[in-house]
């Protein structure tokens, strides 16, 4: 076997009795690269401690007497290794702590754990968490069976399995074998990083394999729809209810900044008069419970008069017939091919495309940012970008300046 054991005898000086001047000593014991700790229920004066040969100093009775326990200790773990690999069969640092100690209770899994999150996440929707980010939670938990039966052949492994390596080799996984970017795949290892914590937190483990692993996410610049091209989407005759449905839910985020999980619960109640006498949407996000205040423009609120009375929406309640946000996603594709748009059209454009023309427009950043319910202007900075015809209009007047210089 290549996989290394090694046995380690320290004093916790963390742990020093005030009164006797004497620290607990611990053995740690490391395989493969994972490792537990134990104490010998024996103490010593650090200063009577050898931390190099992991060893009492001196020829007392008490440092012969701990000497001699670290010694039969040694030999004790070395004997249940070797029957252990004489077994033939896989095992763990765990493994080898529940045959010298016995097990009280059985090692915990990753799989164990993140399926219980994920069950108190699901119990959780509409109170704490939306749907949206339970699903994410579900997408991360197969990938993460799927990478197991790809990388060991296992369909689970204890949690004191994971190390650095195994969090290396899944993020290499996600990104070459699922063929998931950067980002995303960044996403999910966060949300691997929680169930880890979580373990943590519950002594299941007692260390971070995270630890050192850098999250590197990149900067990606967000597309947004032009109001030329929203013009063209509007504008254009499409013949199919389903179609002329989800192109007019979809503006309406446009006009509005609503997240998908926001406008498919927009009801008459959040619509009330702002401080300015006009109509305003006040409606609290779906995913972080943030207030956000939308003044109701002309173009958005002629989408609401358009739906009033539609009949399938009163018996739920409902502003705008909003369909599943897979079928938008795939009747926005057919839309962007018949409107002959090159960018890839997805619920979540609209949003981009609200903040981006705001902020094209004059509205100031802070404002932006009340709108879209964020709770901190530096998430909103991320659509402050500097578009060609801002730059156009910017530099207009040194255009004019230097129109009559001559070099020479």
């Amino acid at each position: 076997m290549n996989k290394s054991l090694s046995i380690l005898f320290s004093v916790k000086k963390s742990k020093i009795n005030k009164n006797t001047l004497e620290a607990p000593i611990y053995m740690r014991v490391t395989y493969d690269g994972v490792r537990f700790e134990k104490s010998i229920n024996r103490s010593i004066n650090p200063a009577k401690w050898s931390q190099a040969s992991g060893k009492a100093i001196g020829s007392s009775e008490n440092s012969h007497s701990i000497n001699s326990l670290i010694d039969t200790l040694k030999s004790k773990v070395y004997e249940h290794y070797r029957k252990l690999v004489e077994s033939g069969k896989s095992f763990s640092a765990m493994t080898i702590y529940n045959s010298l100690f016995g097990s009280v209770q059985k090692p915990k899994s990753i799989i164990e754990v993140f399926v219980k999150h994920n069950s108190e996440m699901n119990a959780l929707i509409g109170i704490d968490f939306s749907k949206a980010t339970y699903t994410r939670y579900e997408t991360t938990l197969k990938h993460l069976r799927d990478f197991m039966a790809w990388y060991s052949k296992q369909d689970d492994c204890e949690l004191v399995e994971i190390n650095h390596s195994f969090i290396g080799s899944f993020e290499f996984y996600l990104k070459t074998e699922k063929r998931i970017g950067n980002n995303t795949t960044v996403k999910y290892l966060k949300n691997f990083h929680k169930i880890i914590r979580i373990a943590i937190a519950n002594g299941y483990i007692d260390k971070d394999p995270f630890f050192n692993h850098k999250f590197k996410l990149i900067d990606v610049e967000r597309q947004y729809l032009t109001e030329s091209e929203l013009d063209v989407i509007a504008s254009k005759e499409l013949h199919v209810e389903r179609l002329e449905q989800v192109r007019d839910v979809f503006l309406f985020c446009c006009y509005t900044g609503l997240a998908y999980a926001d406008v498919a619960k927009l009801n008459s109640e959040h619509i009330t008069k702002g401080v300015d006498g006009e109509e305003w949407i006040y409606i609290n996000r779906t995913k972080t419970k943030v207030k956000s205040r939308i003044p109701l423009l002309p173009r958005a609120k002629a989408i609401l008069n358009k739906y009033r009375t539609y009949i399938p929406l009163k018996y739920k309640n409902l502003l705008l017939p909003v369909s599943s946000n897979q079928k938008m996603n795939a009747y926005l594709k057919e839309i962007a091919v018949l409107c002959d748009i090159k960018k890839p059209l997805h619920v979540h454009l609209g949003r981009h495309s609200f903040a981006t023309n705001s902020l094209i427009n004059g509205v100031p950043l802070d404002s932006v940012s009340k709108m879209l319910g964020h709770s901190s202007i530096s998430m909103s900075e991320k659509y402050a970008k500097v578009t060609d015809s801002k730059i156009s209009d910017d530099t207009k007047h040194l255009r004019e300046e230097f129109i009559d210089y001559k070099v020479g």
